[in-house]
């Protein structure tokens, strides 16, 4: 018997407190990514990620990325996190499928896994 689908996942934070969650098959193919975790009413990481952790597939559940809304595809708003970006600190990853980098969460990562 086939179990559920795995993916994996790199939470990135901006310079800025943004928190975007992208999401992986396992061929390394982006499938979902999700912005605004941020904002405090917004999206439940801990809730995205223990739907993650149950092979839930993340089209289900995170919904259609507004191209419109965003002005550029899912696959083009990943790419705006260059590695020339990272080395100036302009982003970086916070967590991962196997850990969260306590020591790189910035305001908005905070609010994210480390709800008052």
């Amino acid at each position: 018997m086939k179990g559920p689908a795995t993916y994996d996942y790199q939470i990135i934070e901006d310079k800025d407190g943004g928190v975007h969650l992208f999401v992986f098959d396992k061929s390394d193919k982006l499938v979902a990514a999700r912005t605004g975790f941020d904002f405090k009413d917004n999206f439940d990481m801990r809730d995205a990620l223990g739907k993650l952790s149950k092979g839930a597939d993340p089209k289900t559940w995170m919904g259609a990325w507004d191209k419109a809304k965003m002005g550029m595809t899912e696959e083009e708003f990943y790419a705006k996190f260059t590695p020339r970006g990272h080395e100036k600190g302009e982003w970086w990853t916070i967590a991962t499928e196997r850990c969260i980098y306590s020591d790189k969460l910035g305001s908005g990562g905070r609010m994210c896994f480390l709800p008052e």
